[in-house]
């Protein structure tokens, strides 16, 4: 490919093509793009903003900008608060947008704002025929959290079905309903629900945990319960959930 196997010399190869690109096209706001993508990846958060913000300034026009600039800003520590001043700002400007409204709502939600974050979720599917997939299983899990088990069921039923053609999706939400079933005390169901995710993407880690935290209750099934909690552990040796995955595996 001509791309230097060093990545040093490869990211000098890089820096000399995008100066070499603004000196050709000053006013492309195409090419700060690109470069606070690059700065994104690398994780230099604050040099990423404000090369997006130079491509706002030249047209502020375009969501993804929008988008971009409020990945770099929630991608840095305690950046949820400078994110979601920044998509409200956006917002103001172009209208209702409804990946920004998503996004300005996990924004709130990672400030544990949630009245906040749910009237955003509520806002990005508030037209009948709109398909939010993001913004209800977000709902979901907030409804989950705080154990109003109706609201979450028909939020994640819906999230299950909207997110159609995506399998590691569809298992999230699936995963979420299960853990409501659980919440509520419907053993059978979440069990079944369980088995859905797991037939939707059996790549999704999450699932493996959780379906062995609810078989664990039961003594009879503690060689499904290890089997299940060692899958995790072998496909999340960082998961989020590894310690209790770990126990119930018998480790």
């Amino acid at each position: 490919t001509g791309v230097p196997a060093d990545p040093a010399k490869a990211k000098q190869e890089v820096a000399k093509a995008e100066e070499t690109g603004f000196a050709l096209d000053k006013q492309n706001p195409e090419l700060n793009l690109i470069k606070g993508r690059r700065l994104l990846a690398e994780g230099n958060y604050d040099a990423a903003a404000e090369e997006i913000r130079k491509a706002i300034r030249v047209d502020a026009s375009r969501a993804q900008f929008h988008v971009e600039l409020a990945k770099a800003l929630m991608g840095k520590p305690g950046g949820e608060k400078e994110a979601s001043e920044a998509l409200v700002t956006a917002l103001k400007t172009m209208g209702d947008s409804p990946k920004l409204v998503v996004m300005l709502g996990n924004a709130y939600r990672r400030q544990n704002k949630l009245e906040d974050a749910l009237a955003q979720y509520q806002r990005a599917v508030k037209d009948p025929k709109a398909k939010n997939p993001e913004a209800r299983l977000a709902m979901g899990a907030i409804y989950r959290e705080r154990s109003e088990w109706d609201k979450s069921k028909e939020q994640l039923e819906k999230a299950s079905q909207e997110f159609f053609g995506q399998p590691d999706r569809v298992a999230n939400a699936l995963t979420e309903l299960g853990r409501v079933y659980q919440g509520k005390g419907d053993t059978a169901k979440a069990d079944e629900t369980y088995q859905r995710a797991l037939q939707a993407d059996e790549n999704y880690s999450p699932v493996y945990y959780f379906y062995a935290s609810l078989l664990s209750k039961d003594p009879k099934q503690s060689g499904k319960v290890k089997t299940l909690a060692a899958e995790y552990v072998r496909r999340e040796p960082k998961g989020e959930y590894l310690a209790d995955a770990q126990r119930l595996a018998g480790n």
